[in-house]
């Protein structure tokens, strides 16, 4: 298979009836960790400064449609753990995360997950899930585990409600070292930033071409996994994903668009 190629998991009826509670079995889905030995290009980083969204704000765009993702994955015999991370509303029955967040290369023969939930506008429960029902992501992930197409699209069994409407994306343009906004759920603290996974953060960064979309000034932590960003020039068009970092905690990568996402979005929107 090419590497840009769509790979479907179909979720059967029981496994999407199982329930698990947030509380009950939780954690964030890591961050990816850059293969040793890639270049890195140099930038200058100044602290991040992250904000969390405030409630008006989760319920105007693009905040609205943007949201947390759980999956529950077999870790044992009998032995299920969920775990959560972002992502973004695409089309009517469809969002958008990472590959690593539906597709786990170190569970042998357990790889996806049994079943999936999003809540947009998550908030300390008080939102409304959608169950998944079918993971669309890359070959190239899925095979090779190779971050440039760590990208992942996943269908619900019903329409999204009128207030949390499809972002718009871009495959094709790529404007360097401009600035971005990041959004996500980051469930690790780190120094004065008390990330818990229950609340929706945003970080402004500069974006920089490094072999992959680069955002400095971006401490996200494990959980804000598949979360936006979005041109600042832009009406909040979505132009890379939180995915990986390489050796410096105040820096996040995106795989580029145009390595398939476009294909993801061709599958999932005709859903």
């Amino acid at each position: 298979m090419a590497d840009t190629d769509v790979v479907e998991h179909k979720f059967n009826n029981d496994e999407m009836d199982e329930v698990i509670d947030w509380e009950e079995s939780l954690e964030p889905v890591p961050i990816l960790s850059g293969e040793e030995g890639q270049p890195v290009t140099p930038l200058t980083v100044i602290k991040p400064k992250p904000d969390e969204v405030t409630k008006d704000e989760r319920n105007e765009e693009p905040y609205r449609s943007i949201g947390k993702l759980g999956m529950t994955y077999e870790v044992g015999v009998n032995q299920y753990r969920m775990r959560y991370s972002s992502g973004w509303v695409v089309a009517t029955r469809a969002f958008i995360t990472a590959g690593h967040c539906v597709y786990k290369h170190n569970l042998s023969g357990k790889e996806w997950p049994r079943n999936g939930r999003f809540e947009p506008r998550f908030h300390l429960k008080e939102s409304k899930y959608y169950k998944v029902i079918a993971i669309y992501t890359l070959a190239g992930w899925v095979n090779s585990k190779k971050p440039a197409y760590d990208m992942a699209a996943c269908v619900i069994g019903e329409d999204f409600a009128n207030t949390e409407p499809p972002l718009q994306f871009d495959t094709k343009s790529l404007k360097r070292t401009k600035s971005y906004t990041a959004v996500g759920y980051p469930g690790k603290p780190i120094g004065e930033f008390d990330y818990s996974g229950e609340r929706m953060w945003k970080c402004v960064g500069k974006g920089q071409d490094a072999g992959a979309l680069k955002l400095a000034e971006n401490n996200f932590t494990s959980g804000a996994s598949g979360g936006p960003w979005f041109d600042n020039d832009t009406n909040y068009v979505v132009t890379g994903i939180n995915s990986f970092r390489r050796d410096n905690q105040n820096v996040l990568y995106s795989p580029y668009f145009k390595n398939g996402f476009q294909k993801l979005f061709d599958i999932v929107s005709k859903k």
